[in-house]
This record gives C-alpha cells, sequence and structure tokens, in this order.
C-alpha cells in the first residue's frame, strides 16, 4: 500500500498523510458513532465490557472480561503505532531530508509507556481478583 501512495503522490495535490488521517478518522467515527447503524448493539456491548476492565479489580472477572484483556494486551504494537502516526501528524517532520518523527514529540516515551504498561496492568488486576 505504501508503495501505492508514493506512485499517486505526483498526481494528487496533497500530500500522504491525508490517507492515514482519513483512515484514522473514518475508524473512529465508526467507533464511537452513536446512531444505529454499523452494528451499535455490539459496540455498546465493547464500551461495557471496556468499563467492566477498568473496574475488574473490583467486581468479579468473567470470560468475557478475560478475553478482552488479552485482545487488549495482544494490541499493544498496533496502539503504539498509532501514537507514532499521532506524534508524526502533530509535528509533521520532513521525513524526505531525514528528520525523525519521534524528537519533535516531547511526550512521546511517557505515552508509549502508557500505552504499552495499561492493558497488562489491567490483566495482572484480573488475575489477581482471580486468585482472591
Amino acid at each position: 500500500m505504501i508503495g501505492e501512495v508514493s506512485c499517486i503522490k505526483g498526481y494528487l495535490p496533497f500530500s500522504n498523510h491525508i490517507f492515514a488521517i482519513a483512515l484514522v478518522t473514518t475508524f473512529a467515527i465508526l467507533l464511537f458513532n452513536p446512531v444505529d447503524i454499523f452494528y451499535r448493539d455490539a459496540r455498546i456491548k465493547f464500551y461495557t465490557i471496556l468499563f467492566q476492565n477498568i473496574l475488574s479489580p473490583f467486581t468479579n472477572v468473567k470470560f468475557k472480561n478475560f478475553l478482552l484483556s488479552e485482545i487488549l494486551s495482544s494490541l499493544i504494537i498496533p496502539m503504539r503505532d498509532l501514537v507514532s502516526l499521532g506524534c508524526y501528524i502533530a509535528h509533521n517532520p520532513d521525513v524526505e531530508n531525514g528528520a525523525d518523527v519521534i524528537e519533535g514529540c516531547q511526550n512521546y516515551r511517557l505515552i508509549n509507556f502508557c500505552i504499552t504498561i495499561i492493558p497488562f496492568y489491567f490483566r495482572f488486576m484480573q488475575c489477581i481478583r482471580m486468585i482472591i
């Protein structure tokens, strides 16, 4: 896909990062869409289970909570890539001239650490709760 985007770069009047912004915005709109289309009941159930995962140290842990925590723990690398994408979009470095994307973000390491540790924290709290 990157090759396709770079091939059409000369033909479009805007830069490549517009495609990334459009893709992330489309998925965010679909995820937080309040209208009763695109599996609204499933999204509401997802939000409910996500909220139960946050409360997992204080409530009973069911299989659906366990499964969502496992999935979130497996998705750490893509979530870290979203942080890098946000950094790239916010600071728009000159990548063609060798500028580093990470140098523009002051809080990149902190945000990356939090994104990495939060799913494992909830998973650990669920394990502690299941032992107790």
